[in-house]
């Protein structure tokens, strides 16, 4: 049975890929995407960004947020391609979640 996490992120990726193919971009080139996560403080932050950096992943950003979520961490980092349920998988074991992903057109 797929977790509600991951059925939503199937849904969200299927629509980011439509909007892409919109406006022609091709799936099958390779482009960097921004991955996100949150976590609820900065040890278990920099525990993912740790595993992340491990795994081949440029972290680019851990700080905290100044949005809506003041008492939640950001981390942004790019990769050049990812697995929903791994990513799931990685985050939960740090006690974070995986947010999504975006790229810049």
């Amino acid at each position: 049975m797929m977790s509600f996490q991951l059925q939503a992120h199937r849904e969200r990726n299927s629509v980011l890929a439509q909007e892409l193919l919109e406006r022609g971009v091709s799936l099958d080139a390779e482009t960097t995407i921004d991955v996100h996560f949150w976590s609820e403080n900065q040890e278990n932050a920099s525990a993912l960004a740790h595993v992340l950096y491990d795994r081949g992943a440029r972290v680019m950003m851990l700080r905290p947020t100044d949005c809506e979520h003041a008492d939640k961490w950001v981390i942004e980092e790019a990769i050049s391609e990812a697995f929903t349920t791994d990513l799931i998988g990685v985050a939960k074991r740090c006690s974070s979640e995986y947010e999504g992903w975006g790229t810049s057109l």
